[in-house]
């Protein structure tokens, strides 16, 4: 997640604190509390953009990995067998097909592999009674069967992975701006009523309004004034 997005939602965090903590002087201000809610709505939605963006491509080049491990060293064994009953049948069509190194396995793209796989499970399917005289019983077929399976099925994830975090990032994007939108144009302003009787919340409600970087520094959020207390960029100068 980018280091923006993620002070954004520290400081919309802080904004939420401060305004729990002072929920008596606001709560029975309708536009106040209109505004809220959907602050507070917009908020988890981001969060939970957030949580899919972070944990799309989380593991996955693990679990790809370790499945290949387990998929190679079954087709190797598969492989062997075939080749031994190729050259038991004189088969040479047959014998060429398997005769794949554990270098090889692991050479090369991820879709050439799974051809491979596929072929080498039609030709263990096709020779499956033989086979059992090699001690490639069904229970190891339908091992190799699912390993090949979840293997491709892997193969497939990064890719969707990457689509998916960009679609989490657009999202969020989104959701910021309109985030934004909602502080500056209604809950900044609307403070103001609370600024004679309240004058503790109105200072730390726009203290929280400041984005804090990872350095600790503290920034405003805009570089200059519109002449009405409101920065340019959604902040506002006290």
């Amino acid at each position: 997640m980018k280091n923006k997005i993620t002070n954004k939602i520290k400081m919309y965090n802080t904004v939420s604190t401060v305004c729990a903590q002072y929920l008596s002087v606001w709560d029975q201000t309708p536009a106040f509390v209109e505004a809220h809610t959907s602050f507070t709505e917009k908020l988890s939605l981001l969060k939970e953009q957030a949580l899919i963006q972070e944990s799309a491509v989380t593991g996955v080049a693990k679990n790809k990995a370790d499945t290949l491990d387990k998929v190679v060293a079954l087709a190797l064994v598969a492989g062997k067998t075939l080749s031994a009953l190729a050259l038991k049948i004189g088969d040479i069509e047959l014998l060429g097909r398997n005769l794949h190194s554990k270098t090889e396995w692991f050479r090369g793209n991820a879709m050439l592999r799974v051809t491979r796989l596929n072929s080498l499970l039609a030709d263990v399917n096709e020779h499956s009674a033989s086979l059992s005289d090699f001690g490639l019983d069904q229970a190891f077929i339908d091992h190799l069967h699912a390993m090949v399976s979840s293997y491709s099925a892997m193969v497939q994830k990064p890719r969707l992975a990457i689509l998916e975090r960009k679609r989490a990032t657009a999202a969020m994007d989104r959701v910021v701006s309109e985030i934004d939108a909602l502080l500056t144009g209604q809950l900044d302003r609307i403070m103001e009523v609370f600024r004679a009787e309240n004058p503790g919340f109105i200072a730390k409600y726009f203290d929280a309004r400041h984005i804090v970087d990872f350095n600790g520094k503290r920034r405003d959020k805009g570089s200059s004034d519109d002449g009405h207390g409101f920065s340019n960029e959604g902040g506002y100068e006290e």
